[in-house]
């Protein structure tokens, strides 16, 4: 019986910049624009995904090098930023929905999750990023509650905008806040 060949391991380009979404921050910084996620294929203009993550690192490219190392650890320190930064706003909600006594479980739950803290130094992507937008909406739609002034709807639309710039994905939650916010107007509001 014939043995089976076995195909080279191919080897990834710039393993621990990741795939596609640093590919167009790469071509960003390069100055093609904003395309060419694919690997050794110029494929043009992309769609593929929304602008404010690629845009930050193309700038973090543009300043210390394309896939250098100092470039590799800024990325990941800012990763380890936004997620160490996104229990402001869980803190924030707690003390919200259970008052001033719940301070404790959300310090405390950073010891409990290490994927918060490898991640972001693992993955090139928008995760942490997502994560810190989409606490700071949850939050901005708690502390929103009563609130009938122009000012706080403004800031927290122009939130979700960000938060859709980020990850379109957050968007799918809009309807459900908005529609959270209107049942508990319409619930202080009393009857008609």
């Amino acid at each position: 019986m014939r043995a089976l060949a076995r195909a080279p391991t191919p080897i990834k380009a710039n393993p621990p910049f990741g795939l596609e979404l640093v590919r167009v921050a790469r071509a960003i910084a390069a100055g093609e624009g904003f395309s060419s996620p694919l690997h050794d294929m110029d494929t043009g203009p992309t769609a593929w995904f929304t602008p404010i993550y690629p845009y930050l690192l193309a700038g973090i490219f543009k300043l210390w090098g394309i896939y250098s190392d100092m470039s590799r650890v800024i990325i990941a320190t800012l990763n380890c930023a936004f997620a160490a930064l996104t229990i402001v706003p869980i803190y924030g909600i707690a003390k919200r929905s259970f008052g001033k006594t719940s301070h404790a479980a959300p310090r405390g739950s950073g010891c409990f999750l290490p994927t918060a803290l490898y991640f972001p130094v693992v993955w090139i992507w928008d995760t942490a990023l997502t994560a810190l937008i989409f606490m700071l909406i949850f939050w901005a739609t708690l502390a929103l509650r009563g609130t009938r002034t122009i000012r706080p709807w403004a800031g927290y639309g122009a939130l979700w905008v960000v938060g859709g710039l980020i990850n379109p994905s957050i968007l799918s939650l809009f309807p459900f806040f908005l529609a959270w916010l209107a049942w508990n107007e319409r619930k202080e509001a009393g009857p008609w």
